[in-house]
């Protein structure tokens, strides 16, 4: 969360920091594609976050799908904070497609 905010409130205010953010969090995501194939309980938290992050990239197809697998795998643990704040997020990204799409129309 804490990547999340500074990178949100940062991307207004200085470029340079936000892509140092993204560019470390891009790399936190990759080792967390590995951390939810190996660790079965890890699953939920590391999809949530590879989810946010695709999110914020506006790779809102990618972060549906992983927010969903997360919301799925929170829901086998019964991790039911994890599991809200996947479908939030979900239809945050529902949202920010079909604005992108009538957007296009516009």
């Amino acid at each position: 969360e804490v990547f999340f905010t500074i990178w949100e409130e940062e991307k207004e205010n200085n470029i340079q920091l936000a892509n140092q953010v993204s560019r470390m969090t891009h790399r936190l995501c990759s080792r967390l594609r590995k951390v939810a194939k190996e660790c079965e309980l890890s699953r939920p938290i590391a999809l949530l976050v590879i989810g946010r992050y695709a999110l914020n990239m506006k790779d809102y197809s990618g972060a549906i799908e992983y927010l969903e697998q997360a919301a799925e795998a929170a829901e086998d643990h019964d991790m039911e904070t994890y599991k809200v704040s996947a479908t939030w997020l979900v239809d945050r990204a529902t949202f920010e497609t079909n604005k992108q799409i009538e957007e296009s129309f516009v």
